[in-house]
């Protein structure tokens, strides 16, 4: 009779695992279809909010991961470094790449506002994220009415239901400072502005910089976008390890690019756009900077900013004869109680930095 009840018992028992099995395997089930579902925004797998990516959130595995060869890039001070003198900027550094030293610097660790020198960070975001550099994406009537009512940046009039390539608008990232395009991309690649100003903060981190806090892709003021000179130029010096972003930083050529209807296919309108760092005759149109007449660097890319906190800013990236990488960022102001600088006295101020400083 026991050995009866014993057998009953244990007959019930396996009866009751195998049904907390299935109940978890369906729950399991439940669960992930919901966080699927959350994650599928029917646009060919964007991801709707920002932090971790995987390849296929995005259609596709990204053409050009960045190859980090250091733990850090950011530029160490020592007893050599020498303090910047004779420039009206508020805030400057030069960073030697070869040792990623800081040769000289003026408040390089004082919070800034970067402005638009921003847009290097989102542009590297990006070019690690694209997956097909031919895809289309729609200019949208929000879009447009943002840049007006935001007073973003630029020099391309798009309007409402044009097409644009995804390696065009990354050029035009850095060509003109285009805010439309930095706001498809952020949508494409994050889901929202918002969705890949955290991937932006999630690279800032990874990279170890500590006084850097992104609120937008545009560098548009906000009390909480900020950076410091020593950190800008350690974004600059990383982007340069990825190799669609080298690319568009170094072009020095007239950028010309099309628009289409909304098939993606038939070309509505042609554009030439240049790129502010170097075109204008107050920027770097006479490369290479000089002193004397002999080269010392050579500027080879750049991102300027002119935001009414730090009217101006400008960060660069320039070689010597031999092959050492340099980094330089000037910003005009850091607060509305001091002076701001014009254009061409930022640039002024780069070029005394190189001319002076660089050994």
């Amino acid at each position: 009779m026991g050995e009866m009840i014993s057998s009953f018992v244990i007959k019930i028992l396996i009866i009751v695992a195998a049904l907390a099995v299935a109940v978890c395997v369906a729950v399991g089930v439940i669960l992930g279809v919901k966080h699927s579902k959350e994650n599928d925004t029917g646009d060919g797998g964007a991801v709707q909010t920002g932090g971790d990516v995987d390849d296929d959130g995005l259609g596709g595995s990204p053409l050009y991961k960045t190859n980090a060869t250091r733990s850090s890039y950011i530029g160490t001070s020592d007893s050599s470094t020498k303090l910047i003198e004779g420039i009206k900027s508020n805030n400057a550094i030069l960073v030697e790449l070869d040792g990623y030293t800081v040769v000289a610097s003026k408040g390089a660790d004082e919070k800034i506002y970067p402005a638009s020198m921003t847009k290097v960070m989102t542009l590297l975001v990006a070019c690690e994220m694209v997956t097909d550099l031919e895809e289309v994406l729609e200019v949208k009537e929000e879009h447009i009415n943002f840049l007006v009512q935001s007073g973003g940046s630029a020099d391309v009039t798009f309007t409402a239901g044009d097409w644009v390539r995804v390696e065009d608008l990354l050029n035009l990232i850095i060509y003109d400072s285009d805010t439309i395009a930095c706001l498809l991309l952020a949508e494409r690649y994050g889901g929202s502005e918002a969705g890949f100003v955290e991937l932006m903060n999630n690279k800032a981190e990874e990279m170890g910089l500590t006084s850097t806090n992104f609120k937008n892709t545009t560098g548009l003021h906000d009390a909480e976008h900020y950076t410091t000179c020593r950190e800008m130029a350690a974004i600059m010096a990383y982007s340069f390890e990825n190799e669609l972003a080298k690319k568009i930083l170094t072009a020095y050529e007239g950028y010309r690019f099309k628009t289409y209807e909304a098939d993606g296919k038939t070309v509505r309108d042609t554009h030439l756009s240049w790129s502010d760092w170097y075109s204008n005759k107050e920027r770097f149109y006479n490369n290479p900077v000089i002193s004397g007449s002999n080269p010392k660097v050579t500027v080879i890319a750049g991102k300027t900013g002119k935001e009414e906190i730090p009217r101006n800013c400008f960060v660069t990236y320039a070689t010597d004869a031999n092959g050492v990488g340099y980094v330089a960022v000037t910003v005009g102001r850091s607060n509305e109680s001091q002076p701001g600088v014009l254009a061409a006295e930022s640039t002024a101020d780069m070029k005394y930095i190189y001319r002076n400083y660089v050994k």
